[in-house]
């Protein structure tokens, strides 16, 4: 049973992360000329890391086409954030056109970064080690500098939303978000003594 379930778990951390890790991918593609190196590079970086966790992992070979269509699907979700997020956000006229350059790529750097924050905070919410909150306040704080709309979502969602109001307000986590990692952690320190004992 414990090793079915070390298999699921590995199996579930290698999809997320090949989606997850095609995102800011998929967002650096979309800024390159097609069939150019860096188009490449972008599309490939990700290969031997995921090669690698599926080969650690000991998943078989049935699990490529799933993890390589999860990539695609990365791929495809980070060009359509630049398409609509990024490149349609208006640039101020005061900016010349290298200006512009610069903040894009900016635009794209916390961007990509404010995805990697929300990916961890969201693995924190499963993972008893990982802090949930720092990393979903680290990810609204790159999300108002790059993008409002997705600032907006994150802000307006109903578990994330209420942490970054109240910390926009008060600079306090709500009580019902240190209860609940509270209960998290108690939970997680009691199931491990309980396997080490066992």
């Amino acid at each position: 049973m414990m090793d079915m379930l070390s298999v699921v778990i590995g199996f579930m951390v290698v999809a997320l992360i090949s989606f997850g890790l095609n995102i800011p991918l998929g967002l650096w593609r979309a800024t390159t000329k097609k069939f150019s190196l860096s188009w490449f590079i972008s599309i490939h970086t990700a290969v031997p890391l995921i090669y690698y966790l599926r080969v650690s992992q000991g998943l078989n070979y049935w699990t490529i086409p799933f993890f390589f269509a999860l990539a695609i699907l990365g791929q495809i979700a980070g060009g359509r954030i630049f398409n609509k997020y990024v490149r349609t956000r208006p640039v101020e006229v005061a900016f010349r056109k290298s200006n512009q350059e610069v903040t894009i790529l900016f635009r794209l750097i916390w961007l990509t970064f404010g995805f990697l924050s929300l990916i961890i905070g969201i693995l924190g919410v499963i993972l008893p080690l990982l802090p949930t909150t720092p990393f979903i306040l680290l990810a609204a704080a790159l999300f108002a500098k790059s993008s409002t709309r997705l600032y907006n979502y994150l802000a307006e969602n109903k578990y994330f939303g209420p942490i970054i109001i109240s910390w926009q307000e008060t600079r306090t986590v709500p009580p019902r978000a240190k209860i609940i990692s509270g209960l998290f952690m108690s939970v997680s320190v009691i199931a491990s003594i309980a396997y080490m004992l066992s």
